[in-house]
């Protein structure tokens, strides 16, 4: 809801072309910043997204002798402007939808749903910005080198070119979300005798939930930046703004973006490279029931061997699911019960020895949910193993598992 409320802010008064910097990240952003635009990890959450990766200042990424050199000509280029906005009116910014459906036979049902998400305070804003044609000049005399520049090759590179600064961070009132669904049908059976046979019973049904107090920023610091499409010229050693792409205020928003992730939606995973988190995958009190699913999946394995062979068998057959356009999925061996078992709770239906499966209709976010975990346990450290498998034999699995550790650490 934080994030709704910052970028209803910046679309009323800057613009879809710049995006928000969340805390956090407000040390890391500042013009000439590289960025690296790649899809995330299958096994990454939010499934289908893609994520933004800041390696560092260009200047980083320079001969030596360029270097400094550099530093003193991009801040001689460097515009900086004063942004003073004063607002008209203070209030809670709020979202609204009501849906309603209504049958003279069958009664009807309505369902609302509210967002008070908070009124933004920023204090006096600072953009710093580099014009179009300073920018290409500026790239001209940038020489980089070539082996810093390698692990880029092949990416999707942008360039920071503007950075709005605020003085201030507050996000003041409450923050709410509710949601209500009400509706009438007729009444049951069972209750004809006591609410009469051809009357309505009505209901309803609401839950509030608020969020807690966000965090206050004092001192100044980056809240918006806008960046613009670059590619690396391996020949020439420098950086190049696309064809077609001008750096530069505009005033009207352009067409569909030639990307299947948006540059908005991987904004959203913006990290520094030193912080990436190298499995993505983070448990929730969501995942309790999903939790449990894979535990009494992975009970019915007979020894350590098994169990790995398992974890990998179940990845794989997820993998092919969520990347391919295949509506057939092959198995190298018959289904078992328990396989037929686990997959009904992930919404496939199947059947014990079949060696086919048809995926008419698979809910892939369900499915990479799933994926996750096995991931994650896939990874474990040698540690968290052991205790995977001691936990396998205080399910009810006998005393042979003991040998099963011994095989398990020579695994790992």
């Amino acid at each position: 809801m934080t994030q709704d409320s910052i970028k209803a802010f910046v679309r009323e008064n800057f613009g879809k072309d710049y995006l928000p910097v969340y805390h956090g990240h407000t040390n890391i952003i500042s013009p000439l910043a590289l960025i690296v635009k790649r899809k995330r990890s299958l096994w990454k959450r939010p499934f289908g997204k893609g994520e933004m990766v800041i390696v560092g200042g260009l200047h980083r990424y320079l001969t030596e002798e360029k270097e400094k050199h550099f530093k003193n000509y991009c801040r001689s280029k460097l515009m900086k402007e004063n942004r003073n906005l004063e607002k008209t009116e203070t209030s809670d910014v709020s979202r609204n939808l009501d849906i309603s459906l209504e049958s003279l036979d069958a009664g009807g049902l309505e369902l609302k749903l509210t967002d008070i998400l908070g009124d933004l305070e920023l204090g006096k804003l600072t953009e710093e910005y580099y014009v179009d044609v300073d920018l290409r000049e500026l790239l001209s005399h940038a020489v980089l080198d070539p082996d810093k520049m390698t692990p880029l090759e092949g990416h999707h590179l942008r360039l920071v070119t503007a950075v709005m600064y605020s003085a201030k961070f507050f996000l003041r009132g409450n923050r709410k979300h509710q949601a209500t669904v009400s509706g009438d049908v007729h009444t049951p059976s069972k209750l004809a005798w006591l609410l009469g046979k051809d009357s309505l019973v009505k209901g309803s049904v609401t839950n509030q939930s608020y969020l807690p107090p966000m965090v206050r920023r004092k001192s100044r610091a980056p809240f918006l930046f806008k960046f613009c499409r670059v590619a690396y010229n391996k020949e020439g050693k420098r950086l190049q703004i696309q064809d077609g792409v001008f750096v530069g205020k505009s005033f009207r928003s352009g067409g569909g973006r030639e990307d299947v992730i948006s540059d908005e939606q991987a904004a959203l995973h913006l990290e520094m490279e030193e912080s990436l988190s190298p499995g993505g995958i983070f448990l929730t009190e969501k995942d309790n029931e999903k939790v449990e699913d894979v535990r009494k999946l992975l009970i019915t394995a007979e020894n350590g061997t098994q169990l790995k062979t398992q974890i990998f068998t179940y990845l794989n057959w997820f993998e092919q699911i969520l990347t391919s356009d295949s509506k057939l999925l092959l198995f190298g061996k018959p289904l078992t019960k328990d396989d037929c078992d686990f997959l009904q709770k992930l919404g496939i239906r199947a059947r014990p020895k079949q060696l086919v499966l048809r995926l008419a209709s698979v809910q892939k976010d369900v499915i990479h949910e799933y994926g996750c975990l096995l991931k994650f346990i896939s990874e474990a450290s040698k540690e968290n193993w052991e205790e995977l498998l001691q936990s396998m034999m205080d399910s009810g699995k006998g005393e042979e598992k003991n040998e099963d550790m011994a095989v398990a650490e020579q695994l790992l």
